[in-house]
């Protein structure tokens, strides 16, 4: 494990390509805030068992992948509504015009008409990323200037 500390003094871990790893991802070792009691079990999901995420974004029209990490830090209520407060990271991938880095975040959950819950957060260059579960998994939409992206999260240990 290599830790670092980076130009705003956060100290990194680096997550090596290992099976069931992330690969060229660095997240910041947050505090994960424990959660209002109030938060409804659909929004409290997004937490998980440790606020923790990651998966490999894919497109269907393009070829190729990297890897993202979710942190979801703290959920908590402004106004009536959920928000949470989130680090997107992701690995650079400049085929598809995608700068590697962390990100802090505010996201926004919403209700869709359907009953199900998604969370909305601004992706850090291009568009909106929209988070959902889907059987018990967490799964993810990018939409880009000329392509789709999908991700499937699953837990960082």
């Amino acid at each position: 494990m290599l830790v670092k500390n980076d130009a705003k003094g956060m100290t990194m871990r680096k997550l090596h390509p290992a099976d069931e790893k992330p690969e060229g991802v660095e997240i910041p070792e947050a505090y994960c805030g424990a959660q209002p009691l109030d938060v409804p079990s659909d929004v409290k999901a997004f937490f998980g068992k440790t606020g923790r995420w990651w998966g490999t974004w894919k497109s269907p029209q393009v070829g190729g992948k990297y890897d993202a990490v979710l942190a979801v830090r703290e959920i908590y209520q402004r106004d009536g509504c959920w928000e949470a407060k989130i680090i997107y990271a992701s690995a650079p991938y400049p085929k598809w015009y995608v700068e590697g880095g962390n990100w802090e975040r505010v996201g926004s959950f919403i209700r869709k008409p359907s009953g199900k819950m998604l969370l909305s957060v601004r992706h850090p260059t291009v568009g909106v990323m929209e988070f959902w579960f889907d059987k018990n998994r967490l799964h993810g939409k990018l939409s880009m200037r000329f392509m789709l992206l999908r991700i499937s999260l699953r837990p960082v240990p």
